[in-house]
């Protein structure tokens, strides 16, 4: 179904036809990204986090995961689509 996120752009969720649960997302305002439910991977565990959103949203009990390479306050769309714009302007 689609939905209107903050942002004000609309959102994707794809949902399982066997189980109807959400298994994917997709937003207008990231183009050609797809956010993923990890409980969709079989071995979850084997996969490498670089990129963590929401730090601010955080509860005190998790922590920080190791081998992150960025970590964003928010969702990090503006600083993302400015290293984005960065590579599409030295091509």
């Amino acid at each position: 179904y689609v939905y209107k996120g903050g942002s004000g752009y609309d959102n994707r969720a794809f949902f399982c036809k066997n189980y109807h649960v959400r298994i994917a997302t997709r937003n207008d305002i990231m183009d050609g990204m797809v956010g993923v439910s990890l409980g969709t991977f079989d071995k979850a565990n084997s996969l490498r986090t670089k990129l963590e959103i929401w730090r601010d949203e955080k509860l005190d009990m998790v922590e920080d995961i190791k081998g992150v390479v960025e970590r964003f306050k928010d969702s990090g769309i503006f600083e993302r689509l400015n290293a984005l714009l960065k590579v599409l302007k030295n091509r």
